[in-house]
């Protein structure tokens, strides 16, 4: 099979911005709030433009792996970093075009959560339907004391990053479970 190569190593950028985006954060930390901020959407937008230019410049007719870029990395034992695209992947390297902005989303708002409790825990305890000994012997998850109480995470001090995390696990379950219902309604379609 033939692979088309180009020049410009636009899968290793892909990998590589976000990365060094991350890392960035990582180490401004909460120093510099108004830079983590500006980073992190750079990144983001550079990887969002990046993905573009990659679906735009496809050829959809060809069986070959695209946009091939190989690396030696350590020569001595025959290590190299070796990346290519074909059709199928093509998709999952756009997602990152969708899952970038989201996350910055999910983080960015994060802060907004408040610890007084929701509608549906107001609700359950207003209401009557709930009482002391029905949270007291449900499961604390995210409850008090539990690992995500008051959309936090249990055990970090820095409060930002607290609810930033909170937020990226709520939106990561929410995914799941929609992926879930959406490949189970798709299996029964199928199916029937």
């Amino acid at each position: 099979m033939e692979h088309a190569t180009v020049g410009f190593p636009i899968l290793t950028m892909l990998v590589m911005v976000p990365a060094v985006g991350a890392l960035l954060t990582a180490l401004v930390g909460n120093r510099r709030p108004d830079l983590v901020k500006l980073v992190a959407l750079l990144s983001s937008v550079v990887t969002a433009g990046m993905s573009i230019w990659l679906l735009a410049a496809f050829r959809a007719h060809s069986g070959d792996f695209q946009f091939v870029s190989k690396h030696s990395w350590i020569s001595a034992w025959g290590i190299s970093w070796h990346l290519g695209v074909d059709g199928i992947s093509l998709f999952l390297v756009v997602l990152t075009l969708f899952l970038f902005p989201i996350a910055l989303l999910a983080t960015g708002l994060s802060f907004m959560a408040s610890s007084a409790p929701d509608g549906l825990e107001w609700v359950y305890f207003e209401q009557g339907i709930g009482d002391a000994g029905a949270v007291a012997r449900a499961p604390k998850l995210l409850g008090d004391g539990g690992p995500l109480a008051d959309y936090q995470v249990a055990g970090l001090d820095n409060e930002a990053l607290s609810r930033a995390i909170a937020g990226l696990i709520g939106l990561t379950i929410v995914g799941a479970l929609l992926t879930a219902v959406a490949i189970r309604r798709r299996r029964q379609a199928l199916a029937g």
